[in-house]
């Protein structure tokens, strides 16, 4: 049902069994309808479609993981584990299967399992966004936020995600242009990705830095990253009063193909012609 899969309201047994019925033979609302339910607090109940799931998902990772966590829903948390491990053994690691692992040895408060599980998404994946919050979040809980950040530091050479984090932390405590300094590695080692060059200019423009926010785009942006860093960028030009150089920055992403699928363009394009016009550019 499409309450159930949009995790609306929490539906009946009755109600989430007839859901399962209709999709069964469809992966796709499936999963998604599983991760509802799971969601809306549902185990036992939705354990078969979970299961369902873990034999017609083309991505296998991604099937087990969520058949690991209906097991977990369950209770069955050693079954969960037993059957990442096999899946990881027949298999080899997946970023996501290993931090599954992790989360489960946490519930077991087994330190030593969950720094290996964790290492090893890192490693599959160093970016991975879920294990980089959730072990920060570990880390501080455990050791203190400055041992946390010091565990950023050290992933940060191999990972844009991490030094982005990093840069965050470092500009919450007020030291701008070493945050500055780490945004900027961030977008080097990001390459082509535009969401490290978006974070590092909205996290500046969220703490008042719009001159620097501005700096960091003018200094890394291409049209490769798509427009959302650019974005960021003018709306700091329109409330740094730059409006002549809002212009110049609103011709760019008018250049850019995709610019028009977001629809805070299209807000900007209005704001940025209507200021064009009172001033006469």
């Amino acid at each position: 049902m499409a309450a159930v899969e949009a995790n609306r309201e929490r539906p009946s047994v009755d109600e989430l069994l007839e859901a399962v019925d209709a999709v069964w033979n469809d992966v796709d609302r499936l999963r998604a309808l599983v991760h509802g339910a799971l969601d809306a607090g549902f185990g036992p109940e939705v354990l078969p479609a979970a299961e369902r799931v873990r034999v017609l998902d083309p991505d296998l990772d991604r099937g087990v993981v969520l058949y690991a966590q209906a097991l977990s829903a369950c209770g069955r948390d050693d079954r969960a584990e037993e059957e990442l491990v096999r899946h990881i053994r027949a298999r080899g690691g997946h970023a996501d299967t290993w931090f599954a692992l992790a989360g489960l040895a946490d519930r077991r408060d087994d330190d030593e399992d969950v720094a290996t599980a964790l290492d090893q998404a890192l490693r599959c994946d160093p970016d991975h966004a879920d294990a980089l919050v959730w072990g920060w979040r570990r880390h501080a809980e455990r050791h203190g936020p400055q041992q946390a950040d010091a565990w950023l530091a050290e992933l940060a050479p191999g990972s844009w995600r991490a030094t982005v984090m990093l840069g965050e932390r470092v500009l919450y405590r007020d030291d701008v242009a070493q945050a500055v300094e780490l945004f900027g590695a961030a977008c080097a080692r990001a390459g082509r990705r535009g969401e490290a060059l978006r974070r590092a200019a909205r996290a500046l423009a969220a703490r008042g830095h719009d001159a620097e926010c501005v700096a960091l785009v003018t200094a890394h942006w291409s049209a490769s990253h798509g427009p959302l860093p650019l974005v960021e960028a003018i709306e700091a030009q329109l409330r740094l009063g730059r409006v002549s150089e809002a212009v110049l920055g609103l011709a760019r992403l008018r250049g850019l193909r995709d610019a028009e699928d977001h629809p805070e363009v299209a807000d900007l394009y209005r704001r940025v012609e209507h200021l064009r016009a009172q001033h006469g550019l």
